[in-house]
């Protein structure tokens, strides 16, 4: 499970670099700024005291030089960070499922013992089933941060297609790269049976409880 968590925060922070980039791109502008709130440094060569101007924090925009095939690039980008989720679920789909399944068998079985059983210790049963339930929690935060990256992606794209400053070639790019995002949503999913998100948790807690209350009332009219 660390594996995989490390995997997914690794691919939040990519796609979090996308959406950086993606944002600097579609808000640059070649000429000289008509909103007095948006400052323009000028570049390095012009000015003669470069370590003044590194250390200068009133940036706002550095001018660059964008080359043509930058949102191609990114498109290219997202689309490895797709294929990267696709392995991921091989590799960890069946893995997800076990720790899903023993979130709800090991916690079911302790809280029967810990009831019915009085000589066992009930912190050691709460830590070893809380354990999982961590590990799971944090799996699903990264998740849910994945999937607001996306959205936030999708909304960057859809902002932009719709300015009437958006030239053609852009335009017909972005809708490309919208229908790359909207095709492929990056979310992890478990042997295809569900998300890794708090819903499965939300769920298997409440099946918990049931089940627990269950097995309690057989054992005590028994």
């Amino acid at each position: 499970m660390v594996h995989l968590i490390i995997h997914l925060f690794l691919l939040l922070a990519f796609l979090k670099v996308i959406n950086i980039k993606l944002s600097q791109l579609l808000t640059f502008n070649r000429g000289r700024a008509t909103d007095p709130n948006v400052s323009y440094l000028e570049p390095m060569q012009k000015r003669k005291r470069s370590f003044a101007y590194l250390c200068n924090t009133n940036i706002s925009f550095i001018e660059i030089n964008p080359q043509k095939g930058d949102l191609k690039s990114l498109c290219l980008f997202y689309d490895d960070i797709s294929s990267c989720i696709r392995l991921l679920e091989i590799n960890h789909g069946s893995q997800v499922f076990l720790i899903v399944w023993l979130m709800f068998s090991n916690t079911v079985i302790g809280v029967t013992m810990i009831i019915v059983t009085e000589k066992i210790l009930p912190w050691l049963v709460i830590s070893k089933s809380a354990e999982l339930f961590i590990w799971y929690y944090l799996a699903c935060y990264i998740s849910e941060q994945i999937g607001n990256e996306v959205k936030e992606t999708e909304l960057l794209i859809i902002k932009h297609v719709i300015d009437f400053r958006c030239d053609e070639p852009k335009r017909n790019l972005l809708m490309t790269f919208k229908q790359l995002v909207s095709s492929y949503q990056i979310r992890f999913t478990a042997c295809n049976l569900f998300h890794l998100n708090y819903g499965t948790m939300l769920g298997t807690i409440v099946s918990v409880i049931t089940y627990s209350i269950i097995l309690n009332q057989l054992f005590w009219s028994g």
